[in-house]
């Protein structure tokens, strides 16, 4: 019986100093290490910006890319570098007038412009343009809210996606994978989701 009881102890002991050492190093890591950030970018990020005349500019990193764009209106004030953006959102017809490109680009049911046809690097070119999304854009309209002017002010935010590639299932596209659209050939029909 005293044989058993010495057993046990020797075993809480060990199993005692373990959690400790597990405990210490666990303490040691958070207290020095600090939160740990993600350091990875996808190898093929791009960051595509849009010109005065609303085409789209995208680095040419050697492959052809499908690009899709939303068209944001909202009321916008400047002032001393401090920009304001009211809630409520102009009316289109009523507070601005805008033509789309429909000849180049086509809406999706989820709200976004996409670009029918993929866009191509050239050689000698640093970048890809693609067409303007938007043909006309007109407002001479302000509102006035707690002492300042704001204007009608449109944004295009951009996307693009690699042209070449299959899902991990290699059956369909990608960009028919992750945007939802069909395609032809002539490129981006409609959107499907």
């Amino acid at each position: 019986m005293k044989k058993m009881g010495k057993r046990s102890i020797a075993f809480i002991a060990s199993v005692l100093v373990v959690v400790l050492s597990v405990i210490t190093v666990a303490a040691y890591l958070f207290i020095n290490l600090g939160p740990l950030t993600n350091n990875f970018q996808a190898a093929g990020a791009m960051d595509p910006e849009v010109n005065n005349d609303y085409t789209i500019k995208v680095p040419n990193k050697g492959y052809a890319v499908y690009v899709r764009a939303a068209i944001v209106v909202n009321w916008k004030n400047i002032t001393e570098g401090a920009v304001s953006v009211l809630g409520d959102v102009p009316v289109p017809g009523v507070d601005y007038t805008m033509e789309i490109n429909s000849t180049k680009w086509i809406k999706g049911s989820d709200g976004f412009y996409y670009h029918k046809a993929r866009v191509v690097p050239a050689d000698d070119s640093t970048d890809m343009v693609t067409d303007a999304i938007i043909n006309s854009f007109a407002s001479s309209k302000t509102v006035t809210y707690e002492g300042k002017v704001y204007s009608v002010n449109v944004d295009v935010i951009s996307q693009t996606i690699q042209a070449l590639g299959t899902t991990d299932a290699g059956n369909d596209p990608a960009v028919v994978d992750a945007w939802g659209v069909t395609l032809d050939d002539d490129g981006v029909t409609i959107k499907s989701k």
